[in-house]
């Protein structure tokens, strides 16, 4: 008898898990704001929406390229975007002698009706200790000031530019 009831009070409980589990109702999530108030407004989830995406590209030694990072960090997007709004291009087609250490693919996003995608194919000039951009659909082409080529290099690599390695 004492086995029997066990058994059931088992069953119940077994069933009530499967019952509390698989529910319709979706559970809201509630905070506590700073007043001390229950703040129970979080009925979507939250999303945050970029100014755009940088696409880091590596020169895989064989004049093509693999992935090597995303960068979607609004402040990041817009610190690079305004080091290359200030650059001082100049309008030329520009034949280099080696393959660009880097593809960058910059997405602009801020204007919600139409993004506007950028590629830029960087090499990285040790004997100066800057960095060469060419954007070769708008037949732009800028060689960096060396503040600017650090900050740049540093966002895209993650590295110095004093540390980088030419692969010919």
């Amino acid at each position: 008898m004492m086995k029997a009831y066990k058994t059931r009070i088992g069953c119940m409980a077994v069933s009530l898990l499967l019952v509390a589990g698989c529910g319709d109702t979706q559970q809201k999530e509630i905070g506590v704001s700073g007043t001390g108030k229950v703040d129970d407004s979080f009925d979507e989830p939250l999303v945050i929406e970029t100014t755009g995406d940088i696409i880091i590209d590596i020169n895989d030694g064989n004049n093509s390229f693999d992935p090597f990072k995303m960068l979607n960090e609004s402040d990041v997007f817009e610190a690079v975007q305004g080091i290359l709004d200030n650059a001082n291009w100049e309008t030329a087609e520009v034949s280099m002698s080696r393959s660009a250490d880097y593809r960058v693919e910059i997405v602009d996003k801020r204007d919600k009706e139409k993004k506007v995608t950028t590629s830029y194919y960087l090499w990285a000039n040790l004997e100066h200790e800057n960095i060469e951009l060419v954007d070769y659909d708008n037949k732009r082409y800028v060689l960096m000031n060396k503040p600017d080529s650090e900050k740049l290099y540093k966002f895209f690599t993650d590295r110095n530019l004093s540390d980088h390695v030419v692969i010919e």
